[in-house]
């Protein structure tokens, strides 16, 4: 019989599971996923694999809907398809409500070479060392030595400089008026990157940006009508998000359209249009059970009565209510 020690750690445990999300490293996945969207996973899969380098794909849905957790099951997958995946959140990288397409291409190049790093891919030495010298070059001669000098005392360089993308507004107004002329130069050290990566593992790239859906829709709406070819000019494969709200404007539709494939992650629903508006609604049961497996892999079953998942579910409408269920469609 357990123990009140024992249930406490139960209930701990629980809360615990149902606040991990999105779902990121591999065990997380392998251990709370439970299979949704599949017809999505599979068009982003298939869509990646089958374009050519340089094009740009746009993933979107509302918010909560599970992308996040989505994307990282597909970098797993595209990983085990001989790709090599760089994937991060926007947020990790830059200060959200200071993002625009200068800095999002800076955190591409940044991220890059530090997974590179880390997965001690064998880098020419020469190579290296050039492109981690042109991280410190800046408009500026004295902010660049001011760089060289904060790294020469001992800094970890990949740290360091996402540390200042992410804290310093003087680092991303220098970064700014250094490229905000010169994208053209920034693009070429991100293909630059890439192709040194390609070359030593004989992995072609691919970059998701994950969290560009949560910018502000005036931020977005600047990006894409009077910097999308600039974003989109780097020779590599990239998944971006986007907010939903960009698709239901048609102008920035076309813009998108022109330029990139959108795929998008449907709601998961409860009830269909007509039993929607019935006194007593009869709920898609498939629908029902995905979100109570959800529950049971994250909550013991001697903690909840026979019929309280499904309560819960019903109850909740699928969605994260002040993070008490954090459940993802």
């Amino acid at each position: 019989m357990a123990t009140d020690s024992d249930r406490k750690a139960q209930f701990n445990e629980a809360y615990r599971n149902l606040n991990l999300f999105p779902l990121v490293e591999a065990d997380e996945i392998e251990k709370f996923r439970v299979a949704y969207a599949g017809l999505t996973l599979g068009t982003l899969e298939t869509d990646i694999l089958a374009s050519t380098v340089g094009d740009k794909l746009i993933f979107t849905g509302h918010r909560g809907c599970g992308k996040s957790t989505l994307l990282n099951e597909l970098a797993v997958s595209l990983r085990q398809e001989g790709l090599f995946v760089a994937i991060f959140s926007i947020a990790d990288m830059v200060e959200m409500s200071d993002v625009n397409h200068i800095n999002i291409l800076y955190s591409i190049a940044l991220k890059l070479l530090s997974q590179a790093t880390k997965l001690r891919v064998p880098i020419a030495e020469t190579t290296k060392n050039s492109l981690v010298n042109w991280f410190t070059q800046t408009k500026s001669i004295t902010y660049s030595q001011q760089l060289k000098q904060e790294l020469s005392a001992g800094a970890n360089f990949f740290d360091f400089f996402t540390g200042k993308l992410q804290k310093e507004g003087a680092f991303r107004e220098e970064i700014k008026q250094t490229y905000e002329r010169r994208i053209s130069e920034l693009s070429e050290q991100i293909n630059q990157i890439s192709l040194a990566i390609q070359s030593a593992t004989q992995k072609e790239v691919l970059v998701i940006i994950d969290d560009l859906d949560k910018l502000d829709l005036a931020v977005v709406e600047s990006i894409l009508e009077d910097n999308i070819k600039a974003l989109f000019s780097p020779r590599i494969r990239v998944i971006f998000t986007i907010p939903i709200a960009v698709v239901r404007e048609p102008r920035l539709l076309a813009i998108l359209e022109s330029q990139a494939q959108i795929v998008l992650l449907s709601v998961t629903k409860f009830f269909d249009q007509i039993q929607a508006r019935q006194p007593n609604p009869q709920p898609i049961e498939e629908s029902v059970a995905m979100l109570e497996a959800v529950l049971r892999k994250r909550i013991a079953p001697e903690l909840v009565e026979p019929g309280i998942l499904r309560k819960i579910v019903l109850l909740s409408g699928g969605v994260d209510h002040n993070r008490l269920l954090n459940i993802k469609k």
